[in-house]
């Protein structure tokens, strides 16, 4: 029963046609996802950077106590 109510709703909305198309051999060097990744550690870079942009002090004298405010009392303080 549920796999006729699959394939009707498969031969009028055509859900899984993309489901069936081989993986190309290329998308799986790992090689080819490497501008990718370059690109997604870049923006987790930069947004962390203008977080600590906020909250972080260069000051010698301060940058301890800083560092402490941010993973005490900012959130989610220590992840960033």
């Amino acid at each position: 029963m549920v796999g006729r109510v699959a394939r009707w709703f498969d031969a009028r909305l055509g859900l899984s046609y993309e489901f069936l198309r081989p993986t190309p051999q290329y998308a799986i060097n790992p090689f080819y996802w490497l501008g990718a990744l370059a690109v997604v550690a870049f923006v987790i870079q930069a947004v962390s950077g203008m977080l600590m942009m906020l909250y972080y002090v260069p000051d010698p004298s301060q940058a301890y106590q800083s560092t402490q405010f941010i993973f005490q009392n900012v959130s989610y303080g220590t992840f960033l």
